[in-house]
């Protein structure tokens, strides 16, 4: 019940923390009127929709391969935290986890009962770590039996956790502008992680407000 109004919430606080953390700092030399696009225009239907399917097919197979490789980075980094966390009796210790413990304090600021909060920094944790469906069906036992999570909680986390902001997201971006436009691959691979901050610092502020004005109902 939640989703569409995190949604529609993120779109604004997304261009509010882009804005924030990649200020434009000059007034763009680009003018609309004077681009030139050097690719001929297809000359029919059939011409057209076989340029858009193997466009298509290039992106699909960039964002796949890209997406492997971070997915693989994320199983290496988890490995080696098991391994040493498993020399100290932490044989659970993962990526995901750790920032549910360094997320816990924020949860907490945000709104949800200490009690609940190393939940929400789990969860948000996952979300970042892996992805949100992972993390909403983590999170879904906690709604089917009543009264576990308050209403004010629950609200939070769902609207904490609804967004495509994650580490792989990074490399479906990446993998993407590789297909169709390689030559400004690095610049987007550059902008990643300020995106992936951007995109999280907007759904933890919708999920601050929605908390706030249900609290106060």
């Amino acid at each position: 019940e939640y989703l569409l109004a995190a949604s529609l919430m993120a779109i604004p606080g997304g261009i509010l923390f882009a804005r924030m953390l990649s200020p434009a700092t000059e007034s763009s030399q680009v003018s609309f009127n004077n681009l030139s696009f050097t690719e001929t225009p297809p000359k029919s239907i059939i011409e057209a929709a076989a340029t858009g399917a193997m466009t298509g097919l290039k992106i699909a197979a960039g964002v796949a391969t890209v997406v492997m490789a971070f997915v693989a980075i994320i199983a290496l980094i988890n490995g080696i935290i098991g391994g040493v966390g498993g020399w100290f009796g932490f044989e659970h210790a993962s990526l995901e986890s750790i920032l549910g413990y360094l997320l816990a304090p924020l949860a907490w600021v945000m709104g949800v009962d200490w009690s609940d909060a190393n939940l929400a920094g789990s969860l948000i944790g996952q979300k970042l770590a892996i992805n949100e469906f992972v993390a909403y069906l983590n999170f879904s036992p906690y709604l089917q039996t009543a009264g576990t999570l308050d209403a004010k909680t629950v609200a939070i986390i769902s609207f904490a956790l609804c967004g495509f902001a994650y580490f792989g997201s990074i490399g479906v971006v990446v993998g993407a502008f590789s297909a169709v436009a390689p030559h400004r691959a690095p610049e987007i691979a550059q902008l990643g992680l300020r995106a992936l901050a951007a995109a999280t610092l907007s759904n933890l502020m919708s999920a601050t407000i929605a908390g706030f004005f249900i609290g106060l109902a």
